[in-house]
This record gives structure tokens, C-alpha cells and sequence, in this order.
């Protein structure tokens, strides 16, 4: 996959606006990009077959990739309130999610600009930033339309949930990006450390796509048992 986006020269917000409209629910830029970047392994048949379907038909591009910008990494600023509070409203205004900025606009961030580091910024959990990537952030948020809600948005919720599995509700999500963004080690140490209770089988990026809303549905039970497992983690760590 990530050699015919290579070709045909084409970014995944572009490609989700290609596809067809109507009651079934095919993936958003953000789900596209991580298919490409190999960080989620599963998917709808439907909705891969006919994203790759439009993404083969398109022609190839002879154009060489466009060169990423560079950033100074040594150079840092405090992060004020006023700073966190524009980064938070451009993030309301364009109505995009922090994993959703990335993957719509990778070509224009540096490399190692993260949903972590950009989690921090916005909950303030920082008192620096590295300036360079701050003001790249937030030129390009500045840079997008804003964008309301519209009745198509409110409505378009349909979704077809398996036997044996349900919709992982806002409430849920909402508590796993806290208590996530709580914890003091990485997410794989955390499945390490508390594999004895959590679900069986449950991986890293199973957890962020959970968390970022990328998968709307889990195993039934998986979800409370992993807020489970992260109050123990997090208990433990006494935060």
C-alpha cells in the first residue's frame, strides 16, 4: 500500500474524499494513514477493497517526493497558557483530532512530531516546548478552513457491530485517553507489566486505536477490563 501512495503521489485526505458517499461507513483519512503506516493490520474488507480499488486506477506521478521541512531541536520556549489555549482552540476551530493532523498533513510536520507531544502541549503536562515544531503545528492548523458541524456529521453514525462485540462509547474513549496519558511508561511496558489483567491478546496499537477512535468497536467487556488494568497501573504508580 505504501508503495502505490509512493506512485501515485497522493495523501490520504485526498483519497478518502474519493470515496462514495452513502449509508455504508468507509474510513477517514485518518484510518487510511494507518493502514499505510502498518499501525493497524486489520480492516473492513469492503472499505479496504475499495480503498485500494481507487488508489490502483489513479495515474502514477512522475514527480519526485516533496523534501520535509528541517527543524532545530535545540531550540525550546516555555509553553505559556496563552500558548496552550490558541493550540487548543485551532484544534476546536478546524475541528480536527490530533491524530487526524498528522495523518492528513504528514508532509508538512517534522518527523518526530507525535500525538504524544502534541497530547502534552494541550493538556499542558509540559513546561517547554521545542519551538520549531510548535510554531510548525500550529502554522498548519492556522492554515486549515474551520469547519462546523452539519447534520450529515451528527447523522452519519451507522455502523455494523459483529456478534460478540460493541461500540466503544465516547464516555470510554474519553477515560482511556486520560488515564493513558497518565501513566509514566510506554504502552507496550504497560500491556507488559499488566498482562495477568487485561484481555487476552490485546497489543499496544490495539490500545490506541481504541483511544483515538480509529476502531469504534472491541471484544465485549475488553474495554472495562482494560480501564480496569490502567486504574491497577496507575494505582500503582500512585497518581
Amino acid at each position: 500500500m505504501t508503495r502505490l501512495f509512493e506512485a501515485k503521489q497522493i495523501d490520504c485526505a485526498a483519497l478518502a474524499r474519493m470515496l462514495p458517499s452513502g449509508p455504508y461507513r468507509f474510513p477517514n483519512a485518518q484510518t487510511i494513514w494507518f493502514w499505510k503506516d502498518g499501525r493497524i493490520t486489520t480492516a473492513d474488507r469492503i472499505a479496504f477493497d475499495e480503498v485500494m480499488r481507487i488508489l490502483r486506477a489513479l495515474p502514477d506521478s512522475g514527480a519526485a517526493p516533496t523534501a520535509k521541512p528541517q527543524f532545530d531541536a535545540s531550540k525550546r520556549e516555555t509553553l505559556t497558557a496563552e500558548m496552550q489555549k490558541k493550540f487548543e482552540r485551532e484544534l476546536e476551530r478546524a475541528r480536527v483530532s490530533l491524530p487526524g493532523l498528522i495523518a492528513e498533513h504528514k508532509d508538512l510536520l517534522p518527523a518526530d512530531l507525535t500525538v504524544q507531544i502534541m497530547s502534552k502541549w494541550k493538556h499542558g503536562r509540559v513546561k517547554t516546548v521545542q519551538s520549531d515544531l510548535f510554531k510548525a503545528a500550529l502554522a498548519v492548523l492556522k492554515s486549515l478552513p474551520s469547519v462546523a458541524p452539519t447534520q450529515d456529521q451528527s447523522i452519519s453514525t451507522w455502523q455494523y457491530v459483529s456478534e460478540g462485540r460493541e461500540p466503544i462509547t465516547a464516555e470510554q474513549r474519553e477515560a482511556l485517553q486520560s488515564k493513558l496519558d497518565r501513566l509514566n511508561t510506554t504502552r507496550p511496558e504497560f500491556v507488559r507489566r499488566q498482562a495477568k489483567s487485561l484481555p487476552e491478546g490485546i497489543r499496544a496499537p490495539m490500545i490506541t486505536s481504541w483511544a483515538n477512535g480509529v476502531t469504534k468497536t472491541a471484544k465485549s467487556g475488553y474495554v472495562d477490563q482494560l480501564l480496569k488494568a490502567l486504574d491497577e497501573a496507575l494505582s500503582e504508580q500512585k497518581i
